[in-house]
């Protein structure tokens, strides 16, 4: 019996990785290739421009623009192609603040990043944490007018909390899409106005 259910479990361990291969090799041939041409049709029509044109500086962005988005699939291309678990464990703040220069450098907003101490955790998580932070920072660029942002990262009894908190906004907010992450995390989400008057965003995932 036992020896059955170690093939059943190593089948069933093909199939996954014969399917991150499968979608890999869909998300290059059919995602990335249009963003590649974008970027080419971009770069050509800035050749086109005079570095005094005031179109310019907004296609130079725009080029950058997909130049990261160029960069993102291909880290998710290569994600699926290898097991989460086999990453190496990785600094969550590191991992943050890159992020957070990012949207800064591309966007104009102002994100400050503050932690006590570097938290390094296993790859998968470290993934999972990474798109929690992107979707928080995209949340506050689409649906806020704030110029600056701040994220806290601390830990408290095993407990990983990232709190985002921007100028204004709606604290009856619901961001979908975090509290599903954080949910398969086994943690939870709560959107609250401190007393300055800002958004917070808190989300707590047990380490």
């Amino acid at each position: 019996m036992q020896l059955k259910v170690q093939s059943a479990t190593l089948s069933a361990t093909a199939a996954v990785v014969h399917e991150r291969r499968r979608i890999s090799r869909d998300l290059h041939d059919s995602t990335i290739q249009p963003y590649l041409g974008l970027k080419l049709g971009l770069e050509a029509l800035r050749l086109r421009l005079a570095a005094t044109d005031p179109v310019a500086r907004e296609v130079d962005e725009l080029i950058h623009m997909a130049g990261e988005g160029i960069t993102e699939l291909r880290r998710y291309v290569g994600k699926l192609r290898r097991s989460y678990d086999a990453a190496p464990r990785q600094s969550v703040v590191q991992g943050v603040r890159w992020q957070a220069r990012a949207f800064s450098e591309v966007y104009r907003l102002k994100i400050e990043v503050l932690a006590e101490r570097d938290v390094i955790v296993p790859g998968r998580l470290f993934e999972e944490l990474l798109h929690i932070a992107r979707e928080a920072l995209s949340n506050i660029r689409r649906h806020t007018d704030a110029r600056h942002a701040v994220v806290t990262l601390r830990v408290e009894r095993r407990v990983l909390i990232l709190e985002f908190e921007n100028e204004g906004g709606a604290p009856e907010f619901r961001p979908r899409s975090i509290e599903e992450r954080a949910r398969e995390l086994c943690g939870r989400v709560r959107v609250w106005q401190n007393a300055a008057g800002n958004t917070v965003v808190g989300v707590q995932v047990p380490l």
